[in-house]
């Protein structure tokens, strides 16, 4: 299960805020790779047990911005709040967004 965040605020309350580790997917509706992604990271978070906030990058305006995210879906890794980890996964195959996963927990 994921948390959608549509909106700066959401992104700072769960993500930056949160104990822990959080993957943000910074996706949009109208991305063709992201619905791709989508329900493999999501399948993936189940399985591993991770937390997943899904960034809607229209909706929550600026967060892309800020932490330089220039293509989608990129999947970046925050623990304590703090960035530590991000990747482009628009053409990784399930085998290797899960390899890329599993490194980062």
């Amino acid at each position: 299960m994921s948390l959608a965040i549509n909106s700066a605020a959401d992104f700072e309350r769960e993500v930056l805020g949160a104990t822990g580790q959080v993957f943000a997917f910074f996706t949009a509706k109208w991305c063709p790779y992201c619905r791709i992604q989508v329900p493999r990271i999501e399948e993936l978070a189940s399985k591993l047990n991770f937390t997943l906030d899904m960034v809607d990058v229209d909706a929550a305006a600026g967060v892309d911005d800020r932490y330089d995210v220039q293509t989608i879906p990129s999947l970046l890794v925050f623990k304590e709040g703090k960035l530590c980890a991000r990747e482009m996964v628009a053409y990784m195959q399930p085998h290797e967004l899960e390899q890329w996963v599993q490194a980062q927990l």
